[in-house]
């Protein structure tokens, strides 16, 4: 009876620990998302509809991956020393999953053209990439999302997304 007693409350305080410990990274990762607001609102005027092969180099010379990735290892860096390695990474994982989010939410108010899908697709290639050497785990869970919308926006008719639908080979990831 003592034995069970005690694995008991054993299972009572991991668990009770295990949501104190969410909810703390869930405070730290709401302090250090106003930081990267403006790298993220900065889409809000970034056009997609480029109609050109001219105006799709320009926006590439003008990403905002760089800027929002520095502004990702500045907030991580302000808080890595007082965490854990596994607490990093978790803080990470919740704010490359506030960034999709975001960038999802911002790119579904904008018009986007064939030149414009191709440089959204080259945007969330290279956050994937430059987010990937911020983590020791993968990234790709946090950007599926995003790489789906790619795929979408990739498309030039109607009919290629029943194509794609009808064959089961697209699904889109829960929000």
């Amino acid at each position: 009876a003592v034995a069970a007693s005690l694995e008991a409350a054993k299972v009572e305080a991991d668990a009770k620990l295990s949501a104190a410990l969410e909810e703390g990274l869930d405070q730290l990762c709401a302090s250090l998302t106003p930081r990267l607001k403006p790298r993220l609102d900065a889409l809000r005027d970034r056009s997609y509809v480029l109609g050109s092969d001219e105006a799709l180099a320009a926006a590439e010379s003008a990403s905002l991956v760089g800027p929002l990735v520095g502004e990702l290892e500045a907030a991580m860096a302000s808080v890595r020393s007082g965490l854990s390695a596994d607490n990093a990474e978790a803080l990470l994982g919740k704010l490359l999953s506030h960034c999709a989010q975001r960038i999802e939410a911002l790119l579904l108010t904008k018009r986007v053209d064939m030149f414009g899908a191709l440089q959204f697709e080259r945007d969330v290639r290279a956050l994937t990439g430059r987010l990937g050497a911020l983590s020791s785990r993968s990234v790709r869970g946090h950007t599926a999302r995003l790489t789906q919308v790619t795929a979408l926006l990739s498309l030039e008719r109607e009919a290629e997304l029943a194509e794609l639908w009808a064959d089961g080979g697209l699904r889109l990831s829960a929000a």
